[in-house]
């Protein structure tokens, strides 16, 4: 059993960028990779990202990936500087 309470197999724990343990294959870890990564790009990039990934996964999609990269975001400010 996986720190995330599901039956992952081959999982690894990692924990989230607020605390939350969940196994490296929970779709938790997924939208929080790709939001970090997101949010290492320059802004017209990243603008230029979430127009392709709302064309092609749609607004909701888009949404979930941009208040992730918010939650994210506000957690690091809070730890850096």
């Amino acid at each position: 059993m996986a720190a995330c309470g599901k039956d992952c197999k081959n999982q690894r724990n990692i924990e989230l960028a607020e605390g939350q343990m969940v196994c490296s294959y929970c779709p938790e870890w997924m939208i929080e990779c790709e939001a970090i990564d997101v949010l290492r790009k320059p802004l017209l990039d990243r603008q230029a990202y979430l127009r392709e990934v709302e064309k092609i996964r749609g607004k909701r999609s888009t949404d979930q990936l941009k208040d992730r990269m918010i939650q994210i975001h506000s957690i690091w400010r809070k730890r850096k500087w």
